[in-house]
């Protein structure tokens, strides 16, 4: 496993990365940490100092992780995706 500092959602937070195989095809698992903003105050009383600095690095950060298996932080996020808005809904991560 190969642990990324994504320290946006909250300062610890890390997404990890895998090699895994499925028969004879070899994937890349991503674990991804949560880097939703709903509920995190950035500018008034924010939820940790460098919040946005955090978010930023982490956005950078995420451009470079491949993978072909995401597994999400949180159920809606695997839910809501065909409902969503078009502006909303993230493309599929991709090799």
């Amino acid at each position: 496993m190969t642990a990324h500092a994504t320290p946006g959602h909250s300062p610890g937070c890390t997404t990890w990365t895998m090699n895994v195989r499925e028969g004879n095809a070899d994937h890349t698992a991503i674990f991804f940490c949560s880097a939703t903003v709903a509920l995190q105050p950035a500018c008034r009383n924010p939820t940790h100092p460098g919040i946005v600095d955090d978010y930023r690095k982490t956005f950078e950060r995420v451009r470079d992780i491949k993978g072909d298996v995401f597994l999400a932080p949180h159920r809606k996020c695997t839910t809501c995706r065909a409902s969503a808005p078009a502006w909303y809904r993230v493309p599929p991560i991709h090799s």
